[in-house]
């Protein structure tokens, strides 16, 4: 039984045994258990020698073709690297204030990324995997999936209650996660029946931990805030293991589905919605 607990994506951490999207992922962006290891007989210096800071994805918007760009940070002078197990790369470097952004052409369906940064000769991955979304007829581009962790959307902030992922495990614990007013109370519930509570964080980003695994079959998902409330509708299903890749999308209504394999080798499914539904 496979339960929601935070796992590391750092590929530092891992052996050449590691299961998982993590292990493919990290291959892909060149920095695998398996890669060779870099010597010199120089001396580092302090910086070379200090802790690298992980890359991070801030912002995401959608251009009028319907490629996506993905902007962020990381060390100053870092190269950026988003690259799929499908084989996609693309690549960025990083200005003298850490910012960079990266473009990627548009998508016939979703595909999931690992983002790296290279400074000094060392590499270093960015905690969980970005799914970028194929244009549709709604405002969702993508999402920073995070393995025991709710899916966190990237893209416009919300002055209202939007939900944006459901995700699961294999015992069907499940996140909802959206995004609301800085600070707003907000409480979940599932068929009319309460199902968790908290607060939407200094981002305006929020996660909450259902009180109890969801069942199989048409569920109603329901945050509600001080002032708003909205809700989506979602047909869960029993998880599946994905093959040959380690991710696999469907479409559901008003959803993309993507079951993916999570660092630690379980597998988790994440609803990413269209739009955040209907205000109950």
């Amino acid at each position: 039984m496979i339960r929601f607990q935070l796992q590391s994506a750092s590929h530092g951490t891992r052996t050449k045994a590691a299961l998982g999207l993590a292990a493919v992922l990290c291959t892909a962006c060149g920095a695998g258990p398996d890669a060779p290891a870099k010597t010199s007989s120089a001396r580092p210096s302090a910086d070379e020698a200090g802790f690298i800071v992980p890359p991070q994805a801030q912002t995401l918007r959608r251009l009028q073709d319907g490629g996506l760009v993905l902007t962020g940070t990381a060390p100053a002078g870092a190269v950026v690297r988003l690259a799929s197990p499908a084989g996609s790369a693309f690549a960025a470097t990083a200005d003298d204030k850490g910012r960079w952004s990266i473009t990627a052409p548009a998508l016939a369906r979703p595909a999931l990324f690992g983002l790296s940064a290279t400074s000094h000769g060392r590499t270093v991955q960015a905690q969980g995997y970005i799914a970028l979304l194929p244009k549709g007829g709604s405002s969702a581009l993508g999402a920073l999936l995070r393995a025991g962790a709710g899916a966190l959307p990237l893209g416009p902030t919300s002055e209202r209650v939007r939900i944006t992922a459901l995700d699961l495990d294999a015992a069907r614990a499940a996140i909802v996660s959206g995004a609301a007013p800085t600070g707003a109370v907000l409480a979940a519930a599932v068929d009319g029946v309460a199902a968790g509570e908290g607060a939407a964080a200094a981002d305006g980003g929020f996660a909450l931990s259902l009180i109890a695994p969801v069942e199989l079959g048409p569920r109603r998902i329901e945050v509600s805030g001080p002032a708003a409330s909205a809700a989506a509708t979602v047909e869960v299903r029993a998880l599946s293991r994905p093959a040959p890749l380690p991710y696999r999308s469907e479409r559901a209504t008003d959803a993309w589905l993507i079951d993916w394999i999570t660092p630690g080798g379980g597998v988790q499914t994440t609803y990413l919605f269209d739009s955040p539904g209907p205000g109950a």
